[in-house]
């Protein structure tokens, strides 16, 4: 079932998304919780892209507040102190609107 967070981001209600991140922080939730609901948030984004009830424009829409939510998350994410497992390097052309899975997944590494 979706929650209000990721609910609100499948229908690209920025102010929505940024106010339940800043509530889900206060009340104590980890990061990896509320990343998941943002996920989960993105995945009905792309569903409604497959099914052509979103476009181009809302993907970057979509893009744009994950990355002010996951703003919101970073001061809170927990640094592992173990060694270096890995190195992965990511990168698209500048300006190129591939950035937008490149992001979302930079996001995703940085919290596992």
């Amino acid at each position: 079932m979706p929650s209000e967070l990721d609910a609100s981001l499948a229908q690209l209600n920025e102010e929505a998304v940024l106010s339940w991140v800043e509530k889900e922080i206060q009340e104590g939730h980890k990061p990896q919780q509320i990343i998941t609901k943002l996920r989960e948030g993105m995945s009905e984004i792309g569903k409604k892209f497959e099914r052509h009830e979103f476009f181009l424009t809302d993907l970057m829409i979509a893009a744009s507040i994950f990355t002010k939510a996951m703003d919101l998350i970073k001061p809170i994410l927990e640094v592992k102190s173990s060694s270096i497992e890995g190195l992965v390097v990511i990168g698209t052309p500048k300006g190129d609107i591939h950035d937008i899975g490149k992001n979302i997944l930079i996001a995703l590494l940085e919290v596992e």
